[in-house]
């Protein structure tokens, strides 16, 4: 073997040359030649760097669905190595995620895509992928829901009868669903109404099992008048 002091080394090419008295060899052995005469070592700074790792996707959620977030485990690495190397790398990147068709959330194991210098510095590694894929949410306009009148102790009607609300509702659930006023219920208390008057209006969207909670935007109109119905007379009959 050839001993090499490297303590005043500096970054940097370092040649060294190979002379007879370099290499000890046992008593009796002549050194005629040397091959090769010189070594060439290429010094460079050790540095430690944090790099972020960045997710690379393709493809598209199943109908009616859309990607909420995407999260690494971790988010980052930190690798040492020489300067020359790691000064030009921004960020690790995985594999390719395929997205296509999922309807649900999920966790992955993703290998991540490192080119030949790095891989020597920190070896295949695997991060942990967690997908959020949510229901795509459409904002819509639904007419003509009736006003239910709670809590009467006398007969009351609502004026008007039906409110408008602007709502945002699953994708998928307005297309399997004919009449979107049926997943609606507004209502307005009449409790311990004496005279007619204004109440708010109530509005709640109908938990539809599978699909996330309707979201409602407003209501329209926002009160609606109470009137109390003036009870019919009977007539007695007279004796015969």
């Amino acid at each position: 073997t050839r001993p090499i002091n490297l303590s005043n080394a500096k970054p940097g090419t370092m040649v060294i040359k190979n002379e007879a008295d370099a290499i000890p060899f046992p008593i009796g052995i002549n050194v005629l030649r040397l091959q090769p005469a010189n070594i060439t070592l290429l010094i460079d700074t050790l540095v430690q760097k944090d790099l972020p790792i960045h997710p690379v996707i393709e493809g598209e959620p199943a109908a009616g669905y859309e990607l909420g977030s995407i999260k690494l485990r971790p988010e980052k690495l930190t690798v040492s190595g020489p300067k020359n190397i790691l000064e030009s790398q921004l960020a690790l990147k995985t594999y390719v995620i395929n997205l296509d068709g999922l309807d649900h959330s999920t966790t992955l194991q993703v290998q991540l895509n490192l080119s030949p210098e790095i891989l020597r510095l920190i070896g295949e590694t695997v991060v942990s992928v967690d997908i959020s894929v949510k229901e795509r949410m459409l904002t819509k306009t639904v007419r003509g829901i009736p006003v239910n009148v709670r809590a009467a102790d006398t007969p009351v009607t609502a004026v008007p009868g039906t409110v408008t609300v602007e709502a945002e509702i699953p994708e998928n659930l307005i297309r399997d669903t004919p009449e979107l006023a049926m997943l609606f219920r507004a209502s307005a208390s009449a409790k311990d109404i004496k005279n007619s008057r204004q109440v708010n209006v109530t509005v709640a969207g109908v938990n539809v099992p599978n699909h996330v909670p309707i979201k409602i935007v407003s209501v329209k109109p926002e009160k609606v008048s109470l009137r109390i119905l003036k009870r019919s007379k009977k007539k007695k009959s007279k004796k015969q």
